[in-house]
């Protein structure tokens, strides 16, 4: 069996250093795709996360609207800021007075989830909003990217997602059809619809910067990490070679 330092000699000096700068190279590449993929896996993960926030959050508010609808709407005392609602004025008994007086207002699943809305805006930094392209009320008329997205649910998409710039700020936009259940049509008969319509669509918002600074943290973390191995191969290769 030859000699280490015989092979090495007959090997050439030259070809060993470009050798040794080979090595460099492939364990610097090595380490640098392990870090691509690891930042690719970061941005798809934080990708899922505020999708599935924004369907846990559709579906609770689906799961509301539900439950109001189940029972025909609620009735809650009129206050200034729960006013008998127009677009029900041709609801029968949508305003009633109990026996002992209280004058109570009829709240649909479409009111109860505005005036919820509303309680929570500013307060998670998660928005939602009920829209259509046929309101009954103006302030459900969609944005730009609702429209868009309601036009589609029409042409047969079931779900629609993209991450985009709302208020100055990246958000995880997220929205999905309303369909015509048939104790919908209590309020929505009126309208023309029937059954199985599309009725218009919860869009829900998710701020991205908080995501994005978990994201960050997590890739800065791992490339320090995968700098210290990657300093490590460097120093074994060199040793090795001056061995």
């Amino acid at each position: 069996m030859k000699n280490p330092i015989s092979i090495i000699r007959s090997f050439g000096r030259n070809n060993f250093k470009r050798f040794i700068w080979i090595l460099y190279s492939l364990w610097t590449l090595v380490v640098l795709c392990i870090l691509v993929e690891d930042i690719f896996n970061q941005k798809r993960t934080t990708m899922e996360m505020a999708r599935n926030s924004a369907y846990q959050s559709y579906k609770k508010d689906l799961l509301y609207r539900r439950w109001a609808a189940l029972h025909g709407g609620v009735y809650v005392p009129i206050t200034e800021t729960t006013p008998p609602n127009p677009q029900l004025a041709h609801v029968a008994n949508r305003d009633i007075t109990t026996s002992d007086g209280q004058r109570l207002t009829l709240i649909n699943p479409a009111y109860m989830s505005r005036q919820i809305y509303d309680l929570d805006q500013g307060q998670s930094g998660l928005s939602a909003h009920i829209t259509s392209l046929n309101p009954l009320a103006k302030r459900n008329a969609p944005d730009p990217w609702e429209a868009a997205a309601l036009a589609q649910f029409e042409a047969g998409a079931t779900e629609i997602s993209e991450i985009t710039e709302l208020d100055g700020e990246g958000h995880m936009r997220y929205m999905r059809p309303l369909l015509v259940e048939p104790r919908c049509l209590k309020c929505h008969a009126v309208q023309g619809y029937k059954v199985g319509d599309i009725r218009g669509g919860i869009s829900v918002s998710i701020p991205m910067a908080p995501l994005w600074a978990i994201e960050r943290d997590l890739i800065i973390e791992v490339g320090f990490g995968l700098t210290l191995i990657w300093l490590v191969g460097i120093a074994g290769v060199y040793v090795g070679s001056r061995s």
